[in-house]
């Protein structure tokens, strides 16, 4: 009877277990990125040591709601706000083009046993962005150009891919770090803008850089 009675006890307890932690089901999540952020474009790369390129640190935070459909397949969506651009130095002087974006991308989530303490998971899908503001400023922060939203597209459609682990905390508290990389398809830049040179290659968004986040289960 003793025999019995632990067994369906081990039996519930680990069923509750798996329960706890798995992906299926509903899931809210908060996330900062700290990320290097490009500007590409080959007509600036031509330009040799006339147009230097500089890190750029583009941080970013957020809000995220997802659904797994099983425990190791689900979908997400993010709702991000990315502080990017470009640092360079044009003839000895540092100017730096901010370029802020609301980023919304459509994730489709894989993850190993989620009944482990550690797993791998992996994230892909498209993403919109949807500029908010954007200005050039010299290396001490001064506006040099206040507002210059008309010089770039108001959307930039691409593309996210995420690599990283979970740890979890508790039944239903998740912690998560990924390396994380987005780029856009479209071109940054209007072409249609005033003064846009004629023939200009596309200028394409580029960030790469880390990812950290909290997921809360609340199945």
């Amino acid at each position: 009877m003793k025999t019995k009675l632990f067994l369906a006890t081990a039996l519930t307890a680990a069923l509750t277990a798996t329960t706890a932690y798995a992906q299926q089901g509903l899931n809210l999540s908060v996330k900062a990125i700290a990320a290097n952020s490009t500007l590409l474009n080959s007509d600036d790369s031509d330009l040799g040591a006339l147009y230097d390129r500089q890190f750029t640190l583009a941080p970013a935070f957020g809000l995220g709601v997802g659904y797994g459909f099983t425990d190791n397949l689900g979908i997400g969506l993010d709702v991000i706000y990315s502080m990017q651009g470009q640092r360079y130095e044009v003839l000895g002087a540092e100017q730096f083009q901010k370029s802020n974006y609301l980023k919304i991308p459509l994730l489709f989530v894989y993850n190993t046993d989620p009944s482990k303490s550690v797993m791998f998971i992996g994230k892909v899908g498209p993403q919109l962005g949807l500029l908010t503001s954007a200005k050039l400023s010299d290396n001490n922060g001064n506006d040099l150009v206040g507002d210059n939203t008309d010089r770039y597209s108001s959307t930039d459609f691409g593309a996210v891919l995420s690599l990283g682990v979970g740890f979890g905390l508790s039944d239903n508290l998740r912690l998560s770090a990924a390396v994380r990389g987005d780029y856009g398809f479209t071109n940054a830049e209007d072409e249609d803008a005033l003064f846009h040179p004629a023939g200009r290659a596309t200028t394409n968004n580029l960030t790469t850089g880390l990812e950290v986040g909290l997921t809360y289960l609340l199945n």
